[in-house]
């Protein structure tokens, strides 16, 4: 099978960007991270200034970080990304509030930013697309078959590869690159084209045909 190159490259280009949210998240929950150390020691030192300023001034008390400081920070950070692994994993999927007055409400969200980030690097690994040129061709084979069939239920497209094992792995690669989704329908939930993408893989399929026929043609 020939695979058309808009195929290769979209797998190519979803893992561009997962690639680059990988980075962006490790650079911005290690921000996130430096930060809130630093936000500790600030009120740390601000309080023991406020306490022993006037002695620090006249030389007779040391400032100096008390031995508690980074244990107090580990467990502050321990705390914080116990708290986000209950967030994600119970209210990962809840809607999104629509209050538009900022509040109390949003200090959740500031202080969960670094676990989130902190997860997000793991996900977004998660999310690259591993798959060999056989793989590859079983994975453009389904979407071809749900495209001709509209409308395909898990049970169904089983048959068409004869390791089934595989076929969550394919599956999910073409969620992540967008061009199949799920659809409940008569209590069982069944894969299709997106409307928004269904241009793209009707002419995904035109060129497939167009670049099969001209391979044929060339050979003598």
């Amino acid at each position: 099978m020939t695979l058309p190159r808009e195929f290769r490259s979209r797998i190519a280009s979803h893992n561009r960007h997962a690639i680059a949210a990988v980075l962006l998240c490790l650079l911005g929950s290690s921000a996130l991270w430096a930060i809130g150390y630093a936000l500790i020691v600030g009120i740390t030192l601000g309080f023991l200034t406020s306490i022993h300023g006037e002695e620090a001034a006249a030389g007779t008390w040391l400032l100096l970080l008390p031995w508690w400081i980074q244990p107090t920070a580990f467990a502050c950070a321990s705390l914080l990304l116990l708290w986000g692994a209950i967030d994600r994993r119970f209210l990962r999927f809840r809607p999104v509030s629509d209050r538009q007055i900022i509040g109390w409400h949003v200090l959740g969200d500031v202080l969960l930013a670094p676990p989130r980030l902190t997860f997000g690097i793991w996900d977004h690994l998660r999310a690259l697309i591993h798959l060999n040129e056989k793989q590859k061709c079983e994975a453009f084979a389904l979407l071809r078959h749900i495209h001709h069939e509209r409308r395909c239920s898990l049970s169904s497209l089983g048959s068409l590869l004869s390791g089934p094992r595989r076929l969550p792995k394919l599956l999910d690669a073409l969620q992540l690159i967008g061009w199949i989704g799920l659809l409940r329908h008569d209590k069982e939930w069944c894969y299709i084209i997106p409307s928004t993408e269904e241009e793209t893989v009707a002419n995904l399929m035109h060129s497939e045909k167009s670049e099969e026929e001209a391979i044929g043609s060339s050979q003598p």
